[in-house]
């Protein structure tokens, strides 16, 4: 047995398809404009050779030597993750030699709403107490909430965590706008810090 379709619904799609055809195109917007593509940030390692500058040195340093190694990897469904090493050796005649190990570890919402982050030091091979946290933006505000410290602290917004303002510094550039400035949270130091950037 074979089945046929309806001539009611041919004749209906007939009719569709001939209204479809007959209805004359829609005119072009002139002052449309195409949408500007999605800003990506790019999965990237960087490194850096740090050394003291030959018209830098003075009586409480003599030479300095180290390097930064930045690796960052995400995109805006499953956060942006970046892990941070800068190794420097400083030497002085009146103090010796002096070694520093920091290592920091950060993860960054997608949506630049959630940050969590943990700093650890070695200084001479003894540990520094750690940074260890994370931190929440409310759009007028921002709170951070340290382990092992006090109470959580809360910082007028807005602020920006700095995967976030990567995006945003090349929103302004495509905007045209030459300057941008605006607050910036990266849980360095011990983690109570809130830096004014400007950016040209």
């Amino acid at each position: 047995m074979r089945l046929r379709p309806s001539r009611l619904l041919t004749a209906g799609l007939l009719v569709s398809a001939w209204g479809a055809q007959a209805a004359p195109p829609a005119a072009p917007d002139a002052e449309a404009k195409p949408p500007a593509p999605a800003i990506v940030l790019a999965n990237h390692r960087a490194v850096y050779d740090l050394s003291l500058d030959e018209g830098g040195s003075s009586r409480s340093v003599e030479s300095a030597r180290g390097r930064i190694v930045i690796d960052f990897r995400g995109d805006a469904c499953r956060g942006y993750t970046m892990l941070t090493r800068q190794v420097t050796e400083l030497s002085s005649g009146e103090t010796g030699t002096r070694l520093s190990d920091m290592r920091s570890t950060t993860f960054e919402g997608g949506q630049g709403r959630e940050f969590r982050f943990k700093t650890t030091t070695l200084t001479n091979n003894q540990p520094a107490a750690p940074v260890d946290g994370t931190a929440t933006d409310q759009g007028n505000a921002l709170t951070v909430k340290l382990k092992g410290g006090p109470k959580p602290f809360t910082v007028d917004g807005p602020v920006l965590f700095p995967s976030e303002h990567m995006r945003r510094l090349i929103e302004a550039a495509r905007a045209g706008q030459s300057t941008l400035s605006v607050k910036v949270y990266d849980g360095s130091d011990d983690g109570k810090k809130v830096y004014d950037t400007f950016a040209v």
